[in-house]
């Protein structure tokens, strides 16, 4: 299991795709990513947190 704490890109669904990447966490499963304060810098918190629940579907994030 990867904990990823946050602050890792902008906007969230692009921290999402980075930690779906098979190169970056495909052999550990699952991946909890609890998001910082930077992954809502492109947009409300709002809008960011329904992005983020669409991009893993199909992944163990």
């Amino acid at each position: 299991m990867a904990v990823l704490a946050g602050d890792i890109a902008v906007p969230a669904t692009k921290a999402i795709h980075w930690i779906r990447r098979a190169a970056n966490f495909g052999e550990i499963k699952p991946v909890i990513f609890a998001p910082g304060n930077h992954e809502f810098y492109a947009g409300a918190p709002s809008s960011g947190l329904a992005n983020m629940r669409q991009s893993p579907h199909g992944a163990n994030v």
